[in-house]
């Protein structure tokens, strides 16, 4: 009788294991972004030079908190408007924008981002912008970067754009490094190692099972709602009013180096000395190709709410280094402390995080393209 009573749970768990799967093969089939919480992991490569950017010719959606938007990539693996063809060579002016996060344009369509926007603007005089920015980039991996992309794969660009990142510096001293060959490597052991996170079971069942697929839906969906919990509970030493929103990044760690003595002690410094040596190796590359170079500065919201008045230490040591190399500066930093802190920040950035909105893409890609037509009468 048990021997039955047994046989009987394996067969009905057997078709509950084939009825979840196949909801999840059609699930593949039939919804558009199914796969992007996998996916993810697929169109964000790892690269043996330069650590990690994106795959070419994407045509996915991509995820940034609770929002999806499309994301595409041309065939050199640039953000872009459509999986277009790219020659190395092209014809006509080209500018090339390379940063972290901020420059990819993380949360939004290409069309929403400072980059598309100023892609689109500079198209009708006869200029093509390259997006050559991806997440969690620094210096070290603009210079690998551009390097490879020039010096060894032959692309021409005629301008390139630096846009330094506040948290730069603290990949610079803690994430990256250059191994015996001269490729990036990551001190990390998780993260960014996007190799050690490919291939997980979890990844797997998420994409391949409807229950898997449900129940990483609603841990991701838990995951964001708790941080956003987490920043109301912390409202002891700022206006809850900010806080509700922003308390979370108000004193994010990537920032501190700014305005705390400890963290710039720990590793600030290391970190500024580290990205100042790597810009240096990238200029070196933009002069032997005849690139001009021009470094940008923008602040996060740390920034904006611990240097009331604006010049935060960003504005100061790289536009020094520019000053000292003959290097174009751009500051962004003004356009934010226009304001008192509550309004710049919800005006200009998501709640609850570093990034620009819609609307601070704008006013950025408005500010850039004025500046650069300034110089391109």
């Amino acid at each position: 009788m048990w021997k039955r009573r047994v046989a009987a749970a394996l067969a009905i768990a057997v078709l509950l294991v084939a009825v979840d799967l196949g909801l999840g093969q059609v699930g593949k089939a039939f919804v558009p972004d199914w796969e992007v919480r996998a996916h993810k992991l697929k169109f964000r490569t790892e690269d043996p030079v330069f650590h990690h950017g994106f795959a070419p010719l994407v045509s996915q959606y991509d995820r940034w908190g609770a929002e999806k938007y499309p994301l595409f990539t041309n065939s050199l693996g640039f953000r872009d408007a459509s999986p277009r063809q790219l020659e190395l060579k092209g014809t006509g002016k080209r500018v090339a924008l390379i940063g972290d996060s901020f420059t990819e344009g993380v949360g939004y369509p290409w069309e929403q981002t400072f980059a598309g926007i100023l892609s689109k603007s500079l198209a009708t005089e006869g200029t093509e912008v390259l997006n050559l920015g991806v997440s969690s980039y620094s210096p070290l991996l603009y210079f690998k970067k551009v390097e490879n992309l020039v010096e060894t794969r032959g692309l021409r660009i005629d301008e390139l754009i630096v846009f330094i990142d506040v948290g730069d510096v603290y990949n610079e001293a803690a994430w990256y490094s250059l191994n015996a060959a001269g490729e990036v490597i990551s001190n990390l052991t998780g993260g960014i190692n996007i190799a050690e996170r490919r291939g997980r079971l979890g990844d797997w069942l998420s994409v391949n099972s409807m229950t898997g697929k449900l129940v990483y839906t609603m841990a991701d969906l838990w995951k964001f709602q708790r941080g956003k919990k987490q920043a109301e509970r912390e409202s002891q030493s700022v206006d809850a009013g900010v806080w509700s929103d922003f308390g979370a990044i108000i004193d994010a760690r990537d920032s501190r180096w700014t305005w705390d003595q400890d963290a710039w002690a720990q590793w600030g410094e290391k970190g500024v000395a580290n990205s100042l040596e790597h810009m240096d190796m990238l200029l070196a590359v933009t002069r032997r190709n005849n690139i001009r170079l021009t470094v940008a500065v923008y602040p996060w919201p740390a920034q904006i709410w611990h240097h009331v008045g604006g010049n935060p230490p960003t504005t100061r040591i790289f536009g020094q280094w520019s000053h000292d190399h003959g290097v174009d500066f751009l500051d962004l930093n003004p356009l934010f402390f226009k304001q008192d802190r509550e309004t710049t920040l919800r005006d200009f950035y998501i709640p609850n995080d570093v990034h620009w909105n819609s609307h601070g893409h704008a006013v950025v890609a408005e500010a850039v393209q004025g500046w650069y037509r300034q110089r391109h009468p």
